[in-house]
């Protein structure tokens, strides 16, 4: 069922898309809702907000009622908590499940599933089964998932709300209100914790409740407690044992009486009209206590809506992510007052021509002149570059490059140079390099020639000679190829370390992949998310509690087919080390012999390759084009020869090691190559 309406992907969509209104759009984030129904929080603030005339975007989200909505998922998470950095959540309210700390469990009187957490084990008692461990290590995930995203609004000047139930305050109780994950966030953004009772609010039993929150008047609801039974005050039911149908009593205390919930869509209305008379909260006009780093989401994709869309290559750069344009998907590089316009020559829905005279007639419309406007035939130099239509390549202009080959030659020759004319020289020949990115590694020892000798005339050491000269002679390859294609052939390389048995070895695999699921990979680009809790179950908190909740633990975006069996990897190579080396240039020399494959079939030239990597300093360094290690550094050299050779380019996207599909191979200790 897809009740909430919305996607994640949707979602933050519209929440970006709510920025860019004439109006302050109030962001409202409720999970764990449960299903939806009359007089839920979702509903009493919808009626409230239309009431006072406040624009606000509300939505309601639960796995029961969403398959989409799983917040212990790493990509969904990465996403809400990305959206929630960038001040795009005024409001987040929430109880994650509580059935693993329910006092219910602690009753002799009504045995039922022993306790898995105490008091002093909160994140998960000794001895637990495997089916007590999964259910624990999801309950964990969804805790400190749902912290650090409340520590993320709260600290951006944000409503928030946790609901658990009541802290007992003795042993063996467990509770998520008195851990230091919990308490620690209290101690960095505020907020109090209230305890009550559900009863005077229509609850069938008292139900001590606790509600973590910074609330407008949230401490009127502190000590609200049962009254007692009465004439005027009655409970209607267990909150212990099994019914007649066979489920616990305490399942139907899960769902919030009408009149609390009523009461927290009060405070959180009383919340929002502060945020929006003081102009402060995430979206707010004033800065948030937090630094809010927002980037623009003013670009759009086709897919799946099939309209013509128009991606921005800032936007996308900030994100890692590449754009496949097509007869619907064109693309716009903003650079400072200038734009450029790219599309397909022929069969564009939208021609560039078209497009750059629509933006720039809508921005004389808003008031700005733009006298300047070129159209394709007219078009010689892009942003410092020249543009070749023959070859579709980006370089230098010819006459720069010419006089910058010629410069770096006669300083070469030099005896003694002047180190301030070589730093002006290595910068011009970097911007003329970023368009091939590979060419970065030539420059090394030089840099630490002119950092050791600023400002002097001295005599060249040799390695920075050498360096100058390979410099020179690779002016003419800085060129970027557009018309290169991706190769529906993704590779994927991974390394062994030393061991005991050996020096360790080396996996090559490759599997052919489909146009979508290409599109996909290059839609999420080559940047792992980020996630705080641990993929790999550990059922223990934060290892610093008083520190702000992070998401510092990488993981992959790229598409699940390419790892649950989908797609049909094969073995190329793999073979065992002759000597023990760094992990990383392990994983650095089989890249290498991947490409060294790859160059010897002529098919493969003027092609763009995905190949998959775990190891992170070795996709960073390949990507980046460049190492500071000598060591690493001289191993992308030899990938750079051949990748100009051969005239390929080859793309790292991270990986994590259990999900690496060459990961067999490299520890294929009965095989020697």
């Amino acid at each position: 069922k897809f009740e909430a309406g919305w996607s994640v992907d949707e979602f933050c969509k519209a929440a970006r898309a709510a920025k860019h209104a004439s109006i302050r759009i109030m962001i409202i984030l409720i999970c764990f809702a449960g299903e939806r129904r009359p007089q839920d929080i979702h509903d009493w603030l919808s009626h409230m907000c239309m009431a006072a005339a406040i624009q606000a975007l509300i939505i309601s989200v639960d796995l029961a009622t969403d398959a989409r909505w799983d917040l212990s998922l790493p990509a969904t998470f990465h996403k809400l908590l990305a959206l929630a950095e960038q001040g795009f959540i005024d409001i987040l309210i929430g109880g994650p499940p509580c059935a693993t700390v329910s006092a219910a469990r602690f009753n002799s009187a009504s045995p039922g599933p022993r306790p898995v957490r105490f008091r002093d084990e909160f994140w998960g008692r000794k001895g637990l089964s495997y089916h007590e461990h999964a259910r624990v290590v999801e309950a964990n995930t969804l805790y400190i998932n749902f912290l650090a995203l409340l520590e993320a609004v709260g600290s951006r000047g944000g409503g928030f709300l946790l609901e658990q139930p009541e802290d007992r305050g003795r042993a063996p109780y467990p509770s998520l209100l008195a851990t230091a994950e919990l308490l620690g966030v209290m101690l960095r953004i505020g907020g109090m914790i209230a305890n009550l009772h559900q009863c005077p609010f229509g609850a069938p039993v008292p139900k001590g409740t606790g509600l973590f929150s910074n609330f407008v008047d949230v401490v009127s609801l502190n000590e609200v407690r049962c009254p007692g039974v009465s004439e005027t005050h009655t409970h209607t039911g267990k909150s212990s044992g099994i019914n007649a149908e066979g489920h616990f009593n305490t399942r139907r205390l899960q769902t919030y009486p009408p009149l609390f919930a009523r009461e927290i869509a009060i405070r959180a209305m009383n919340t929002i009209k502060m945020l929006i008379a003081s102009g402060t909260g995430p979206t707010g006009f004033l800065h948030p206590q937090e630094a809010v780093v927002r980037s623009t989401n003013f670009g759009a994709r086709h897919s799946g809506t099939n309209q013509l869309s128009v991606s921005i290559l800032n936007e996308d750069v900030v994100h890692g992510r590449h754009v496949w344009i097509d007869e619907l998907q064109n693309a716009l590089y903003l650079h400072v007052d200038d734009g450029v316009f790219l599309s397909l020559l022929q069969g564009a829905k939208l021609h560039a021509d078209d497009l750059m005279h629509l933006t720039a007639d809508g921005l004389e419309t808003a008031g700005f002149k733009v006298p300047d406007r070129q159209c394709n035939a007219e078009l010689d130099k892009v942003i410092g570059y020249q543009l070749d239509r023959a070859s579709a390549r980006f370089s230098l202009p010819s006459t720069k490059k010419v006089l910058l080959r010629a410069a770096c030659i006669e300083q070469a020759n030099c005896s003694r140079v002047d180190t301030e004319v070589i730093r002006s020289l290595i910068g011009i020949w970097l911007f003329a390099a970023l368009l091939r990115r590979d060419l970065l590694c030539i420059p090394h020892s030089i840099f630490r020639f002119i950092d050791a000798n600023q400002g002097r005339v001295v005599k060249w050491w040799p390695e920075a000679k050498k360096e100058m000269l390979a410099m020179a002679h690779t002016v003419p390859l800085c060129y970027y190829n557009a018309a290169h294609s991706f190769a529906r052939t993704m590779l994927a390389t991974d390394a062994m370390g030393a061991s005991a048995h050996d020096h360790g070895g080396y996996g090559l695999v490759a599997a052919t992949v489909t146009d979508a699921v290409l599109r996909e990979c290059l839609e999420v680009g080559e940047q792992p998310g980020f996630t705080v809790a641990r993929l790999s179950g550990d059922l223990s908190g934060l290892k610093h509690p008083e520190r702000a909740i992070k998401a510092t633990k990488p993981f992959t975006r790229l598409p699940d087919v390419l790892f649950d069996g989908t797609v049909e990897w094969t073995s190329l190579s793999k073979g065992r080390w002759g000597f023990s080396d760094h992990i990383t240039l392990g994983e650095a020399r089989a890249v290498t012999k991947a490409i060294q494959i790859l160059a010897a079939f002529p098919s493969s030239r003027e092609h763009i390759i995905l190949s998959l990597q775990d190891n992170r300093p070795c996709a960073g360094a390949n990507n980046k084009g460049r190492s500071t290690a000598f060591a690493l550094n001289r191993v992308l050299r030899r990938k750079t020869a051949m990748t100009i050779a051969a005239c390929i380019r080859v793309m790292l996207p991270w990986v994590e090691t259990k999900k690496q599909p060459a990961d067999f191979d490299s520890r294929d200790i009965n095989f020697s190559s």
